[in-house]
């Protein structure tokens, strides 16, 4: 029997993509480009700071990876536009979807598992149409271990006083 499901936040829940309309409107046609290079070095510099053992927020991933980005393209850079675009990441779209599927289990454990840090998901949550009471919200900020390490899945198993077992179709 299924206690819990648990889902990722970027990337599954809400698009991280849906920053592209701002970053257009900052950069003319360079929001799409901008927006895949800031999304990959967000997952390569969590993934390369989890390997060194030197763990950063991810609100601090997310402002360095733009800083990259910004420069790699040659768009200027300032704290103003990051500003502007950290806030984007406070009110991303949810896919289409996501409603309705989290409307079908709402007799199940519902958990949101993510590298985003507290200070980035809570607003995000917060300006949704998911935010509710009954969702589980887990950080990796709170082991400070990014997914996909084994340690960061055994403590939401733990916070979630479940066990894994493999789903059998």
């Amino acid at each position: 029997m299924i206690k819990a499901v648990v889902f990722d936040v970027y990337g599954t829940l809400f698009n991280v993509h849906s920053v592209v309309e701002k970053c257009n409107s900052l950069f003319p046609s360079k929001g799409q480009e901008l927006s895949e290079l800031w999304r990959k070095k967000q997952l390569e510099y969590s993934f390369l700071r989890q390997l060194m053992g030197n763990y950063e927020t991810f609100l601090t991933i997310t402002k360095e990876s733009l800083a990259y980005s910004c420069k790699s393209l040659s768009l200027p850079y300032n704290s103003e536009i990051e500003e502007i675009l950290i806030n984007e990441y406070a009110n991303l779209s949810l896919y289409d979807e996501v409603e309705e599927v989290l409307a079908t289990l709402e007799n199940k454990k519902i958990a949101m598992f993510s590298n985003g840090s507290l200070d980035m998901l809570k607003p995000l949550i917060h300006n949704s149409s998911i935010n509710n009471n009954k969702i589980v919200l887990i950080s990796v900020d709170e082991r400070k271990q990014y997914k996909p390490t084994p340690m960061s899945y055994q403590f939401v198993l733990k916070k979630l006083k479940v066990e894994r077992r493999p789903l059998k179709i």
